[in-house]
């Protein structure tokens, strides 16, 4: 059920990283408002993301680590713990600088920015999916 979720959580980000990539290629000046709009869902669909990786992922790594003294798996999640935490901070503050300019959208930027981000987006959840995918952390989930 857990990597059920988390896949979900994982193919919505993805689906919303294509479709931000789609209206951006299109460089319509009339999309502004919708690119702004993608920009907000994806702070959304990445904090709750967030909260939930931390608490059902996270967590529970960390207590096994400490509990095994697994000190590999306790820095691999710090690791990919703060790569989470910045990344829903750099969204966040991007759609707050996005969301107050009042000039017209500089495409080639925007798309510069959301690609940068969204490689970052995606290394990261390369991560998740290894560490998750390893012998060692199925049998962590199973202990």
């Amino acid at each position: 059920m857990l990597v059920r979720v988390l896949q979900d959580y994982l193919d919505r980000i993805e689906t919303a990283m294509v479709a931000g990539e789609a209206i951006l290629a299109r460089r319509d000046p009339d999309d502004a408002q919708r690119v702004k709009a993608r920009c907000t869902e994806a702070a959304l669909l990445i904090g709750t993301y967030h909260l939930f990786v931390h608490r059902e992922i996270f967590e529970p790594l960390m207590a096994r680590a400490e509990a095994s003294h697994d000190e590999a798996l306790r820095r691999e999640v710090c690791l990919l713990k703060a790569e989470c935490i910045s990344l829903t901070e750099d969204l966040r503050t991007g759609v707050k600088t996005m969301a107050a300019l009042d000039e017209p959208l500089d495409h080639d930027a925007v798309r510069a920015r959301v690609e940068w981000f969204n490689g970052r987006v995606r290394r990261h959840i390369a991560s998740i999916t290894q560490l998750l995918a390893t012998p060692e952390a199925a049998l962590r989930r199973a202990a």
